[in-house]
């Protein structure tokens, strides 16, 4: 993860305790060593991806049917960070059509 590509206001997730977490970046410390997030948490650039970019990696496994139950359930998580007009990603999260 290249860490100049964030900035505060960045939606991320981050691996914590064994589940994907989301959380918004708030600071980026001095020469970029640790992410800072709006809820108080801090994060080592190293386990931090932007959202967007997991959701890019996540319909590109799903285009080509090489999606796991687990990353369905990840999505699924994400549902709410996805585009109202996503339809292909929101569809593979099992967000109702007319929601």
């Amino acid at each position: 993860m290249k860490i100049k590509r964030m900035k505060a206001g960045d939606v991320v997730v981050f691996a914590d305790w064994n589940k994907n977490s989301i959380g918004t970046v708030q600071s980026i410390g001095e020469r970029g060593g640790i992410v800072f997030l709006t809820n108080g948490k801090w994060k080592f650039p190293q386990s931090v991806v932007l959202l967007r970019d997991r959701l890019e990696y996540l319909r590109g496994e799903l285009r080509n049917g090489q999606i796991s139950y687990g990353e369905i359930a990840e999505l699924q998580s994400y549902s709410d960070y996805i585009g109202k007009d996503d339809v292909e990603l929101l569809e593979a999260a099992g967000v109702p059509e007319f929601a």
